[in-house]
């Protein structure tokens, strides 16, 4: 998957914070986790994914650059 983003012209940052970010926040799996914890918390979770996902990208991105 990472090898056809990067065909298509993604960075390897952003293919970084779409594959972390992504499983994170699926619809299906907030769902079933909600009826176990809560919306609230399942959002809270979701916020912080997100932003993990966009800093860990933002890291690789500054940090270690693109080497393709």
């Amino acid at each position: 998957m990472v090898g056809a983003l990067r065909h298509l012209g993604m960075s390897l940052s952003a293919v970084l914070a779409f594959l972390l970010g992504g499983p994170m926040i699926s619809i299906p799996s907030m769902m079933a986790v909600s009826r176990i914890i809560g919306w609230r918390l399942v959002l809270l979770y979701t916020v912080l994914a997100v932003l993990g996902a966009i800093v860990a990208g933002l890291f690789y991105q500054f940090v270690v650059g693109d080497v393709w």
